[in-house]
């Protein structure tokens, strides 16, 4: 092959690589549709590791599924909460939205009061308050003061 017809070939795979992985590189990572940043991880366990955090101890009860979505232009969160405790549980939930940038992107939500029965799941649904919100966290509060 002629080097007049070589140099403008391996520049042009040159350019088609460069552009392939640095589209790579660009893709945020997500995990069941929730996006995971830098975090990294594919399975469930490392997605709840990522997006849920407690405010104190809360002994029997954990999230064991969360799935994400965009719907129209905002970020949907649909969670499943267990509680394997045998005695009916009351905890409090509120998701914490943040911007790209990993700030706030909207004010503290309320606590949200949930009550579940034993050896139950129940299912939490949110959706972003804006479109800024493109990640989240899910924060549980235990409401049995006097448990035994």
């Amino acid at each position: 092959m002629s080097p007049k017809i070589a140099i403008p070939m391996m520049l042009a795979a040159a350019l088609v690589a460069g552009c392939a992985s640095k589209g790579k590189e660009e893709m945020p990572k997500s995990a069941f549709g929730c996006p995971m940043g830098s975090k990294g991880g594919t399975s469930m366990e490392d997605l709840i590791a990522a997006k849920v955090k407690s405010a104190g101890d809360v002994p029997d009860v954990k999230v064991s599924e969360l799935r994400c979505k965009i719907q129209g232009d905002l970020l949907r969160i649909d969670a499943t909460l267990d509680n394997h405790s045998s005695k009916v549980r009351r905890v409090s939930y509120r998701f914490e939205w943040v911007d790209e940038s990993g700030f706030k992107a909207w004010d503290d939500e309320s606590w949200k009061p949930i009550m579940l029965y034993e050896k139950s799941q129940q299912s939490l649904v949110a959706t972003a308050p804006t479109r800024k919100a493109v990640d989240f966290r899910i924060v549980l509060l235990d409401q049995d003061k006097e448990r035994q």
